[in-house]
């Protein structure tokens, strides 16, 4: 039976749980700033939606509109499943503690851009039977309800195949660039989301570049 894609409602979690993360502040000093979720958001069962946003808390927040060079290595991140693991970059933090059901691996960068911080989210599902159509139908339904999205390259996630879209979604001045991804790997369905900000004038080659580290450092587990 093929997965129910639910397109609307995933699309409405993702831009929510883009503002509850990326935009918060860097002043607050703990990461339990509360988000106002929609109704269709709040009531999703597949985890995607954010209650909670993260908040820097090292002080290295850019304060020129500009982001901060990160220093140091990265840092070796596994999902809770540990079905797979990651390279987060350097400056990012694990926030998988303010995670809702359903992700299996989240990080932040602790430096803004703007007034947004970089995210990743990682959430796990029944896995699908035909990726082109989850992607497709996404698509229409995001146009359907006015949301700015673009089609993205297909490419591979350690060797899996992986398929997607970009969406943008505002918070505050800013707009958040919602890259996805899916991917199906050993009976899952795992739906990537790098969210960053667009601020005119912001370098989003570092954005990129960091997305890109991210998925070449990405190591499936051995299947059992």
């Amino acid at each position: 039976m093929p997965f129910p894609v639910r397109p609307r409602t995933r699309l409405a979690a993702v831009a929510t749980m883009a503002v509850a993360l990326a935009g918060c502040s860097a002043t607050e000093t703990t990461s339990t700033t509360s988000s106002t979720m929609s109704d269709e958001a709040a009531s999703t069962s597949d985890g995607a939606a954010f209650t909670d946003g993260f908040a820097a808390t090292d002080g290295s927040a850019a304060t020129d509109g500009s982001a901060a060079t990160a220093q140091g290595p990265p840092t070796t991140l596994e999902a809770d499943s540990a079905v797979f693991s990651l390279d987060a970059p350097a400056g990012w933090k694990d926030a998988i503690d303010s995670a809702p059901d359903g992700t299996v691996l989240a990080a932040q960068s602790t430096t803004r851009t703007g007034d947004s911080f970089n995210t990743l989210v990682v959430t796990a599902g029944d896995s699908v039977t035909d990726l082109d159509e989850v992607v497709a139908a996404s698509i229409e339904s995001a146009k359907d309800d006015d949301i700015d999205v673009t089609a993205a390259q297909d490419l591979e996630i350690d060797g899996e195949a992986a398929y997607g879209f970009t969406t943008i979604t505002s918070s505050g001045d800013d707009s958040i660039a919602n890259q996805m991804r899916y991917v199906n790997y050993d009976g899952s369905l795992y739906t990537v989301t790098f969210s960053s900000s667009q601020v005119e004038g912001e370098s989003g080659g570092v954005a990129e570049q960091e997305f890109e580290d991210i998925l070449d450092s990405w190591s499936w587990s051995e299947q059992g």
